[in-house]
């Protein structure tokens, strides 16, 4: 994973990060704005954008306000996006087609038979009361 090193006026120049997620829509080096955490006053994001010098594409996380109006938080903004120091660490990316797994209802059927019960909730519901002795 081949990581280089931008400056922070560099950085600034190109337009990392971007003011808005929106900015990207309108740039032809910035590539995409995503989401990754929400932290208690911040949100974690990461850039993606395209260096001109080496026409490579690289990413760096940063930290930007939070949307929510004035609700507990503020107007907090981090200082220098969350960034230490004059310098940030960028890692080269690549676009790929990833396939993701998740958990969906299902179909929606006509009258679904019961399922049987679970051998671990009989287990542990315990001995059942004999009827008719």
């Amino acid at each position: 994973m081949p990581i280089r090193t931008f400056t922070i006026t560099e950085l600034a120049a190109i337009g990392v990060p971007p003011d808005s997620p929106d900015d990207v829509e309108y740039s032809d080096v910035l590539l995409a704005d995503e989401h990754v955490a929400t932290l208690k006053y911040t949100q974690q994001r990461r850039c993606v954008f395209f260096a001109e010098d080496d026409c490579t594409e690289y990413a760096v996380e940063y930290e930007a306000p939070l949307d929510v109006g004035d609700f507990e938080v503020g107007g907090y903004a981090p200082d220098g996006h969350g960034w230490f120091g004059g310098t940030v660490e960028a890692v080269e990316v690549e676009q790929r087609e990833v396939t993701v797994i998740r958990w969906v209802p299902p179909p929606s059927r006509t009258r679904r038979p019961p399922d049987p019960p679970c051998p671990a909730a009989v287990h542990a519901a315990g001995p059942q009361p004999l009827e008719n002795r």
